[in-house]
C-alpha cells in the first residue's frame, strides 16, 4: 500500500480538525442559547425546574466546547479564545445551574 505524502496528511489532519470544531462549537453554541431560554421559563414558572436536564445539558454544551477546542488544536492552530471562551461558558452553566436550583428550592 503506498504511503501517504506528508502534505496529504496535513490536510486530511487540517480538514478533520476544521470539521470537527465548526461542528463542537455550533452544537455547544446552539445547546447554550436553549438553556438560557429555559432558565427564563424555569425562573418565570418555578412548578417544573428540570435541574436534571439543565445540568446535563450544561455539561453537554461544555464538553462539545472542549471538543472544538481539540478541533482547534488537531488543525493546528493556537486555542487561545476558545480556552477563554470555554472557562467562560463553563462558569456561566455553573451560576446558571445555581440560579435554577435557588428558584426552584425557594419558590417551587
Amino acid at each position: 500500500m503506498p504511503r501517504l505524502s506528508p502534505v496529504t496528511t496535513i490536510l486530511l489532519r487540517e480538514c478533520a480538525g476544521t470539521g470537527l470544531a465548526v461542528a463542537a462549537f455550533a452544537y455547544s453554541g446552539w445547546i447554550t442559547v436553549v438553556l438560557n431560554l429555559s432558565l427564563v421559563s424555569t425562573i418565570t414558572h418555578p412548578d417544573e425546574p428540570n435541574i436534571e436536564l439543565h445540568a446535563f445539558f450544561g455539561a453537554l454544551a461544555c464538553l462539545l466546547w472542549w471538543t472544538g477546542v481539540g478541533g482547534v488544536r488537531l488543525a493546528g492552530w493556537r486555542p487561545t479564545w476558545p480556552i477563554l471562551v470555554g472557562l467562560l461558558l463553563t462558569g456561566v452553566h455553573t451560576i446558571e445551574l445555581t440560579v435554577a436550583a435557588v428558584v426552584a428550592h425557594h419558590l417551587g
